[in-house]
């Protein structure tokens, strides 16, 4: 076993044997039915949720158990890679996603007007020529927009 593991082991034990009895010792039985009784004759449920008492207790063993002192971090290149992307934004409406969906539209449009053509041509409403030169003209390059990245 390592040394910064086992300083963590006798840290959590040190801090276990500290607390006292009384701070970890629920409410009795009887006094949490009584409560219930109490108020089921004023018509009104328990509170969901921990009582303010057992939140102070959870908060002092947590400050006296210090479980952040034993927090390594991944060890893997694979968890390491994972824990790299943990602030990432992310799904449909991070700005690559947005970026690629605008290119795709771009992307569309540009064929439905080309489609237009070909049936404006196919309907004899423009010449042989005009259609040659229109789709010339549409299928000039545009300059890719810049990859979007966002450092932080």
């Amino acid at each position: 076993m390592s040394d910064p593991a086992r300083a963590c082991i006798l840290h959590r034990a040190d801090a276990l044997r500290r607390t006292s009895s009384s701070a970890r010792a629920d409410p009795s039985a009887e006094a949490r039915s009584a409560k219930a009784e109490a108020l089921a004759k004023q018509g009104k449920k328990p509170a969901k949720g921990w009582p303010a008492e057992r939140r102070a207790r959870q908060a002092l063993l947590i400050r006296q158990a210090r479980p952040w002192t034993c927090s390594t971090g991944p060890k893997t290149a694979q968890g390491k890679a994972l824990s790299a992307i943990n602030a990432r934004t992310h799904g449909m409406g991070s700005a690559a996603s947005l970026a690629h969906f605008r290119r795709v539209r771009r992307y569309l449009r540009r064929c439905r007007e080309r489609n237009d053509l070909v049936a404006a041509h196919l309907r004899g409403l423009i010449s042989m020529a005009e259609l040659k030169a229109s789709l010339a003209a549409s299928f000039t390059l545009e300059p890719e927009p810049p990859a979007v990245r966002r450092t932080g």
